[in-house]
């Protein structure tokens, strides 16, 4: 009589339970790698995509910026930006860097939130609820958006405003006593903005003072400008003796960029007076000066 060998079978039984766990476990670890691999292909996915919006947004974040100060407010700064992108943007920080005095640190101001957004297709003062004032001085400007997007301008207080360019020519350039000379003041937007108002200033200089009556006016009002556009303004100056001397006229324009005046640069032309003449008086204002733009430019 045989009896069956118990231990054996039972030695078998449970080599077949371990083997059963250890692949388990194999599998277990097989797919918590798979998964493990799957979420970290899915967040490098989600970052690159992350990151291609960005630059996206911030390829299509387009501004211009201008800047001007008030003389009358201790030269106040405004930045004007204007949207000129897709997207709205919002600026973040002003950088102001003093080029005058390098001994200066360059200082950093966050831009009040409800100055900060700028919509597509318009434009904002982005310091009005941020008063900053500034020295007679040249600055580099820097205005940063959220997105790290910058866009910089050079301003020169004591110069006036990036924005009014403006240039004069006296004529003639030799001219006698008795004679009237004409001066030409052109002022142009150079800007990216509207100006409104554009208006040539009260303090007209004559250096010496050799004219028969103050200087005036005679052509040009307040205009309205559009980037790139011009306007002149016409004095005339009958001059009388007794000297002899080298007599230099000195201008330039005013208007309003938003509702903030901003000054154009003083312009300057000269001319010589050579000696008396009983003639004179005749305006040098005809149409073939009009049509003679080179003197004009630079």
């Amino acid at each position: 009589m045989r009896f069956p060998k118990r231990g054996l079978n039972q030695k078998k039984g449970i080599s077949s339970i371990v083997g059963g766990i250890f692949f388990l476990v194999l599998m277990t670890s097989g797919f918590t790698v798979y998964y493990v691999a799957l979420d970290s292909q899915s967040q490098m996915l989600n970052t690159q995509q992350v990151i291609a919006d960005f630059e996206v947004a911030k390829i299509r974040e387009k501004f211009v910026v201008a800047a001007s100060s008030d003389s009358g407010d201790s030269n106040r700064l405004s930045l004007q930006v204007v949207n000129t992108g897709n997207n709205p943007i919002e600026i973040a920080d002003v950088w102001i860097i003093n080029k005058t005095d390098a001994a200066q640190p360059a200082a950093k101001y966050d831009v009040d939130y409800r100055d900060a957004s700028v919509p597509v297709g318009h434009n904002g003062n982005i310091l009005s609820n941020t008063p900053l004032y500034l020295i007679s001085d040249i600055y580099d400007i820097k205005v940063i958006s959220s997105l790290g997007t910058i866009q910089a301008v050079e301003y020169d207080v004591a110069g006036g405003s990036n924005i009014l360019s403006a240039q004069m020519v006296a004529i003639p350039q030799d001219v006698r006593f008795g004679e009237n000379v004409t001066v030409i003041l052109m002022v142009t937007n150079t800007g990216e903005f509207d100006v409104k108002e554009v208006r040539a200033n009260t303090n007209f200089d004559v250096s010496p003072d050799q004219c028969r009556d103050p200087p005036n006016l005679i052509f040009g009002g307040p205009s309205d400008l559009a980037p790139s556009q011009s306007t002149m303004f016409f004095w005339d100056c009958v001059l009388d003796p007794p000297l002899l001397n080298t007599i230099t006229f000195t201008g330039n324009a005013t208007g309003l960029l938003s509702g903030v005046p901003v000054d154009s640069n003083d312009a300057s032309d000269s001319v010589v007076v050579r000696d008396f003449t009983s003639a004179g008086g005749t305006l040098i204002l005809n149409q073939d000066l009009l049509n003679r733009p080179e003197i004009f430019m630079a």
